[in-house]
C-alpha cells in the first residue's frame, strides 16, 4: 500500500479507551480531500483558499481557517 494512504489510515482511527481504537471512514476520507488539497496548492498553478473551500464544501468538511 501506499505509504502515504498508509500514514493517512493510521491517522483515522480514534480511542474509545485504553484498549479499544475505532477506525473511522469519515475521517479518512477527510484526510485524503485534506491531502489533495494541500498536493494541489503547491503544484504552481492553483491559488490557496477560494478553491479549498469549494473542495471542502463540496464534502461537507468544516473549513479550520
Amino acid at each position: 500500500m501506499n505509504d502515504k494512504i498508509d500514514s493517512l489510515m493510521k491517522q483515522s482511527y480514534y480511542d474509545v479507551d485504553q484498549n479499544n481504537r475505532i477506525f473511522s471512514p469519515e475521517k479518512f476520507a477527510e484526510l485524503i480531500v485534506r491531502e489533495v488539497i494541500s498536493v494541489y496548492n503547491h503544484d504552481g498553478y492553483q491559488t490557496p483558499y477560494e478553491e479549498d473551500i469549494k473542495v471542502l464544501n463540496h464534502f461537507g468538511i468544516k473549513n479550520d481557517a
